[in-house]
């Protein structure tokens, strides 16, 4: 996966330092693939505060995060709110992917005001890495791709094949079946839910049936963004890889959308790919 612009916000947290190495490693690989690209780590300062005392900061913080070895980041400092300046810095500078580390809150807080990283999935133009802190480094055996056969999951499904075709790992399919609002009896529940099984498990097979990677699928039944962070972690997934519609204005106000719970819910590190470039 050649990102010819990859982009890490950082806000000194050890959380944006996982991101950072991250980055870095994606960077090293298209490097030794022989491509050419850039990489930077951007930080957004307070109104006020010095650039020089921040930009002095942004570098002992890179020196801190990476290897010897690893490549280093251009490094862009700037004044505003962290996520709007993280998003206009990438579309900017045409970047194609914005990384940055995720906090993990929960509660009343996280679900009225939202979080850095679910204002950059809503605004940023490319897709963007939300980045857990993991124990296994930044490695993984398990990709999760859930997809519900749009557009909008094709183009993040041939993200997650390229991901396994560099890095290796297996890949898991899931697609979930939402219970129809329709009221049907016993029988006829389970009637419509073999049938979508069928349907869906055809449907995977269709789609992956070109692809020389290790692949397992799973149909499950429920609310998507539960049943897949659910999934998640039976399965034990490193990174989960999803596409999003582009939803904007009231009706994501109210209901916000299966990425954005996901980034806000899910165990591992997610990657949200947008629908259109």
């Amino acid at each position: 996966m050649d990102y010819q612009h990859i982009v890490v916000a950082i806000d000194f947290s050890p959380f944006a330092g996982h991101a950072l190495q991250v980055g870095a490693r994606l960077a090293s690989a298209r490097n030794e693939g022989g491509k050419e690209g850039r990489f930077s780590a951007l930080h957004a300062c307070e109104p006020g505060t010095p650039i020089t005392e921040s930009s002095r900061k942004l570098e002992a913080f890179c020196e801190d995060w990476l290897d010897a070895d690893a490549p280093r980041p251009a490094r862009v400092v700037t004044h505003g709110t962290p996520a709007y300046a993280a998003v206009d810095w990438a579309r900017a500078s045409n970047a194609d992917l914005l990384l940055c580390g995720s906090y993990g809150k929960t509660g009343l807080t996280r679900l009225l005001l939202g979080s850095f990283a679910e204002k950059m999935v809503q605004l940023a133009p490319c897709p963007v890495w939300v980045v857990r802190a993991q124990e296994r480094g930044w490695r993984f055996n398990r990709l999760l791709f859930p997809t519900d056969f749009s557009r909008a999951s094709d183009r993040a499904g041939k993200k997650a094949i390229e991901l396994v075709r560099q890095f290796g790992g297996v890949l898991d399919v899931i697609h979930v079946l939402s219970p129809p609002v329709l009221q049907l009896g016993g029988s006829g529940l389970d009637h419509f839910f073999e049938g979508a099984r069928r349907t869906a498990q055809a449907c995977i097979a269709d789609s992956f049936c070109d692809t020389d990677i290790s692949l397992s699928s799973e149909i499950a039944v429920g609310a998507p963004a539960r049943a897949i962070v659910d999934y998640s972690k039976t399965s034990g997934a490193d990174l989960l890889v999803c596409g999003t519609r582009g939803r904007t204005g009231i009706e994501r106000m109210l209901v916000g959308s299966v990425a954005e719970r996901l980034v806000r819910w899910s165990p591992c590190s997610v990657l949200v790919v947008p629908a259109s470039p």
